[in-house]
């Protein structure tokens, strides 16, 4: 690491970087538009859960307004062949179909998610998702955060799959990092496309999430 950006990192260290605890590799990382990957081993599974964290050029509202369009998510998500809305079980909970092509011999796996739209405090943005049914695998669960940090937009990824099978474990072990990565950057660039653009596309999207979320604080 360079002398001069370690010394900027450490200037500029905050409280925003405890809640994290990144290290000065890390921070770096961030700084040159970079994804930070961090793996926790989960007893008993052979595959771990991943954590994926990195700056987006947009509005922690946006993120979660954009992300959330899960019919969109066919057109930039790596290996998603098909996506959508299959039920709205509340205006904030949402389940989401996704047919996603796998390797061979698998080929296509279909799955469904529920899908949690939250506003934890003013600037934070969140969307969580459970496991609902699946072919190929037992369970998947994780979320997707948009808060400001150090004066731009964190997004922090966090993903975790349990497949179905042993065989189905090994075969893809050397891939879920490399895949992780692949998809966390995918989000990260479709989002940054929207950096500075107004649109009824995006206004639509932004009153959608809103009005969902005022109703959640109803019940």
């Amino acid at each position: 690491m360079g002398i001069l950006i370690l010394s900027i990192l450490l200037l500029f260290s905050t409280p925003q970087d405890q809640q994290y605890n990144f290290t000065s590799a890390e921070k770096e990382q961030l700084h040159n538009g970079e994804v930070v990957v961090r793996e926790e081993k989960i007893e008993g599974m052979p595959w771990p859960k991943t954590t994926s964290y990195t700056f987006v050029e947009i509005s922690p509202l946006d993120g979660l307004a954009i992300f959330s369009d899960f019919k969109a998510q066919q057109n930039y998500i790596p290996r998603v062949m098909e996506s959508g809305v299959k039920e709205y079980k509340k205006p904030w909970e949402i389940y989401a179909s996704i047919k996603a092509e796998v390797p061979w011999p698998v080929n296509e796996s279909n799955y469904t998610t529920g899908n949690i739209l939250e506003h934890p405090n003013e600037n934070h943005y969140r969307l969580i998702w459970y496991f609902v049914e699946a072919e190929h695998f037992n369970d998947t669960y994780g979320y997707i955060s948009f808060h400001p940090f150090k004066g731009k937009t964190l997004m922090v990824y966090n993903s975790f799959v349990e497949p179905m099978t042993p065989f189905l474990a090994k075969l893809f072990q050397g891939k879920v990092r490399s895949e992780n990565l692949e998809v966390v950057k995918a989000i990260r660039d479709h989002l940054n496309s929207f950096e500075g653009k107004s649109s009824d596309y995006l206004n639509t999207r932004r009153e959608k999430v809103k009005a969902a979320l005022r109703e959640k604080e109803k019940n």
